[in-house]
C-alpha cells in the first residue's frame, strides 16, 4: 500500500503555523515557501538550505524527512516483492529494525537483492550483492535467507532460495569481473549456511582465482550451519595446503569487517600474517577476538570466532 505524503501545510498546522510564520522563521522569501507549501512532494523538490532552514524551526520536519523515504521505499518493496511471489515477514522487519537495531536501509537493500534474484536479473543482483560485503550488512542479509522461525524478512524462503541457483550458475561464468566473484561468494555463503549444503561443486583440487573466495565463502556458510568441529578442522587444513585459499583467507576478514580496503587482486599478505599469528595463539588472543567479534553485538559472529578458534589448530604446523 502506498505511502501518503504530508504537504508542508498539514505538518505546520501541528504547530498552529501559517505559510508566513514558517516563511519568517526560516528566513525564505514566502515565494519560496508559497511554492511548496500544499505539494504533497514538496520533498523532492525543495532545494538543500531551504530544506535545513525548514529542519532548524519546524517540529515535524526532521520527522517526516527522515522517516517518509523510508516508509515510500519499503511500502513499494513489498508490493514489487508481493508481485514476484515473495511475502515480506512484517512482524520480522519491525522487530529488526525497532528492537534489535539493524538499520532499515540495509534491510531495504536485502529486499532490493532479493527481487533481483527472483527476477533472475544477475546483472543487478550482482549489483546488490557485492554491497553486502562487510559485517553489518552481511548481518541484515543473513535475514533474508532466514527461516520465519529465526526473524526471517520472507515469510517463505523456499522461492528465493530455489532462484538463487540460476542466479549463482550465470555468476559463476564470470571468470574475471571481481563483482560478479565477490557477488558470487556471497550468494553462495547465504545458500549454504540456509540449506546446509553447496549448489555446485567446488573442490579443492580445482580452485582457480576467481572460485577460491567462493569457495571459502561457501565453506564458511558450512561451518555456521553445522557447527561441526571437524568441518572446520578440514577447511583449516585446505587453506594451508592451497596458496590461492591461503591468500584470500588473508583478505577476507581484514576487508569484512573494514580494516582495509577490497582490492580485486584478493593481495592482502601483511594482514594475513597478522590474522595467521593470532589463530595459532588464539588462547593468548581471545580477549582481542572476542571484542573484534562482539562490538556489534551480533550473536552470530559469536559463532564465527569459534571457527576461527577450530581453524587456528590448523593452522599451527
Amino acid at each position: 500500500m502506498p505511502v501518503t505524503p504530508r504537504s508542508l501545510a498539514h505538518i505546520a498546522a501541528d504547530s498552529g503555523f501559517s505559510m508566513s510564520d514558517v516563511a519568517f522563521l526560516a528566513g525564505l522569501d514566502e515565494s519560496t515557501v508559497c511554492r511548496l507549501w500544499d505539494e504533497p512532494d514538496w520533498l523532492g523538490r525543495i532545494k538543500g538550505r531551504s530544506l535545513q532552514a525548514l529542519i532548524g524551526v519546524l517540529p515535524g520536519i526532521a520527522e517526516y524527512v527522515f522517516a517518509y523515504p523510508l516508509a515510500s521505499r519499503r511500502s513499494e518493496l513489498v508490493d514489487e516483492l508481493s508481485q514476484a511471489g515473495l511475502e515480506v515477514n512484517r512482524s520480522s522487519y519491525r522487530q529488526l529494525v525497532r528492537e534489535d537495531g539493524v538499520p532499515e536501509q540495509y534491510l531495504g537493500n536485502a529486499l532490493s537483492a532479493a527481487l533481483q534474484i527472483v527476477r533472475s536479473d544477475t546483472r543487478n543482483a550482482a549489483a546488490y550483492l557485492v554491497r553486502f560485503w562487510g559485517r553489518e550488512q552481511d548481518y541484515a542479509l543473513s535475514f533474508l535467507f532466514a527461516p520465519p522461525s529465526s526473524k526471517g524478512l520472507l515469510v517463505d524462503v523456499e522461492p528465493l532460495l530455489n532462484a538463487s541457483r540460476d542466479v549463482i550458475t550465470t555468476l559463476g561464468k564470470y571468470k574475471t569481473s571481481f563483482h560478479a566473484i565477490v557477488a558470487h561468494a556471497t550468494l553462495m555463503h547465504h545458500v549454504a549456511k540456509a540449506k546446509g549444503e553447496l549448489l555446485t561443486e567446488l573442490a579443492p583440487s580445482a580452485i582457480e582465482r576467481h572460485t577460491a573466495l567462493t569457495y571459502r565463502s561457501a565453506m564458511m556458510g558450512l561451518i555456521l550451519q553445522s557447527n561441526d568441529r571437524q568441518v572446520a578442522s578440514d577447511y583449516g587444513r585446505t587453506v594451508t595446503q592451497n596458496p590461492l585459499l591461503s591468500m584470500v583467507e588473508g583478505w577476507a576478514f581484514p576487508t569484512y569487517t573494514h580494516d582495509a580496503k577490497p582490492t580485486p587482486d584478493f593481495l592482502y599478505l601483511r594482514h594475513f600474517f597478522y590474522a595467521t599469528q593470532l589463530m595459532k595463539s588464539y588462547g593468548r588472543s581471545t580477549t582481542i577476538m572476542t571484542r573484534t567479534f562482539t562490538t556489534c553485538s551480533k550473536p552470530g559472529f559469536l559463532g564465527l570466532f569459534s571457527v576461527i578458534k577450530h581453524l587456528g589448530c590448523a593452522f599451527t604446523t
